[in-house]
């Protein structure tokens, strides 16, 4: 292996849901333990003082903005995204680190245990979506996260695309799983608030992207909104 790699484990709950104890169990008992582990979180509790790491507490109601900040409060080279509800396999870290020993990779999505869904159109048969399937590096262009209080895989799969001269890797269903995708009443349950707000950010994020990003933004504005 080249150079070692400093990977920081970003825990992120975006609500409260009673599984964050088992996703930050399955980060700690990596096979390559994570050089840094922060933890966004919607509010204090006592049961904090268990988790070792960087704890980060909603200061707005605005996910992007907020996982934004937490990205620019830690100085790593990749960073791995893992919501409450789900969980890593033990060789996750292990193998992002291999991943990004090609310094011109960016956008890394491992294979889940879920379906993966690959739209049917040729031009686009890749996959998007389950944030704790993604790791990244920091980009010029990250600050767009900050567009999106919802869908943040979506935002920052087309952050990625934007960067046109890296490389972006997403792992079919001949490689290993990596990431546990908890199936569970709360994937399902769409708030009508929620609604809105993914609705708003379909129909303005073909605007906020140039080249091949943008035309995936509109291609899932289509297949998502219907126009």
């Amino acid at each position: 292996m080249g150079d070692e790699l400093k990977i920081a484990a970003i825990i992120t709950e975006y609500k409260e849901r009673g599984f964050l104890e088992e996703a930050y169990a399955s980060v700690i008992n990596q096979t390559r333990k994570p050089d840094i582990i922060a933890i966004l979180k919607k509010e204090p509790q006592e049961k904090d003082k268990n988790f070792i790491g960087q704890l980060f507490y909603y200061e707005e109601d605005h996910y992007g903005k907020m996982l934004y900040k937490v990205i620019n409060s830690i100085d790593a080279d990749v960073y791995s995204f893992l919501d409450d509800d789900d969980k890593w396999l033990p060789k996750k870290i292990e193998y992002v680190e291999k991943v990004f020993q090609d310094p011109d990779v960016v956008f890394y999505r491992n294979r889940n245990s879920d379906k993966t869904f690959i739209n049917s159109d040729k031009t686009f048969k890749i996959p998007v979506g389950n944030l704790s399937s993604q790791s990244i590096r920091k980009m010029p262009n990250l600050y767009k996260l900050t567009y999106f209080s919802t869908i943040v895989d979506i935002a920052i799969y087309l952050i990625a695309l934007e960067n046109t001269d890296k490389k972006m890797i997403v792992d079919d269903e001949t490689k290993e799983v990596l990431t546990y995708y908890r199936r569970h009443q709360g994937n399902y349950s769409i708030t009508d608030q929620f609604r809105k707000e993914r609705d708003s950010i379909l129909i303005q994020m073909p605007n906020w992207f140039t080249g091949k990003a943008k035309e995936y933004a509109e291609f899932i504005k289509k297949r998502d909104y219907g126009n």
